[in-house]
């Protein structure tokens, strides 16, 4: 039997997502599939997560979030921004918004082509060891935005191997299972950072 399963794709600060409006609750129970299917560059639609409009008792909506391979992504910033526009945009909510992910509340707005996300505030901060990754990182830190990241400072990071070394640092023992996100962060200046992100 095929389903025809109605969907939009959206881009926010170069993530990309396909986006499925679930209230009806039509999508497969195995969530974690579908997104890995739908989200493939070469057999789906394409896209670095899926993200999923649900009904929400605390909020306009619930927002949950896969990753392309599947796993859970928690709260992501880029997707929260895609999504409140695509609710602005079909009518499901006003130009202020509220919507549920994470157990948490976010607050969006709707500002002509831009989209306003105040996030929760961050927790979970931590130094971390910096032998196992080499010596090109000079200092690094684990912090929890609504998803993990690791923040790791270099002298330049165009000079990173962010794929590879992204890679070492996501699968890390250290953040079983789940994984984490990378920043490497080069300090340019007092009020001057220059970043390239590695994402999980």
């Amino acid at each position: 039997m095929i389903i025809e399963i109605p969907f939009t794709k959206a881009s926010g600060a170069g993530n990309d997502f396909v986006i499925v409006d679930n209230r009806e609750k039509f999508l497969p129970a195995d969530l974690s599939t579908f997104a890995r299917r739908i989200c493939s560059r070469h057999f789906g639609v394409g896209a670095d997560g899926l993200l999923i409009l649900d009904n929400s008792s605390s909020a306009h909506f619930k927002m949950n979030y896969y990753n392309s391979d599947g796993s859970y992504g928690g709260m992501c910033g880029n997707g929260g921004r895609c999504l409140a526009r695509y609710a602005f945009t079909n009518g499901i909510t006003p130009r202020k918004m509220s919507f549920e992910s994470l157990d948490f509340i976010y607050r969006a707005e709707v500002i002509d082509d831009l989209v306003s996300l105040s996030m929760r505030d961050p927790s979970g901060l931590r130094p971390l060891p910096t032998h196992p990754w080499g010596a090109t990182i000079s200092k690094a830190f684990y912090i929890d935005t609504g998803s993990p990241h690791v923040v790791a400072f270099v002298a330049g990071v165009k000079d990173i191997a962010v794929a590879s070394l992204g890679s070492r640092i996501r699968h890390d023992s250290l953040f079983a299972p789940s994984g984490t996100n990378v920043n490497f962060v080069e300090v340019m200046s007092n009020n001057s950072l220059r970043l390239r992100t590695y994402e999980r």
